[in-house]
């Protein structure tokens, strides 16, 4: 049987471990359902839920400054 989340539990199993060795992690994602899933993974603080893909230019300098400073 398959678990339709078993990914999620993988993928979050990976940022903890990440997380562990010093190496942060974060999320940003074009899916309007990323909520659902995401925020599991990585937590709330380390997601960015973009709008819409002809945004990213603008963001993506915004968003590095962001986590960088």
């Amino acid at each position: 049987m398959h678990d339709p989340l078993y990914l999620v539990f993988d993928a979050k199993k990976a940022v903890d471990e990440n997380n562990r060795h010093g190496i942060y992690t974060y999320c940003m994602s074009l899916d309007p359902k990323a909520d659902r899933y995401v925020a599991r993974i990585f937590g709330v603080p380390q997601l960015h839920r973009g709008d819409h893909i002809r945004r990213l230019p603008e963001k993506l300098p915004m968003l590095y400054m962001r986590l960088t400073h």
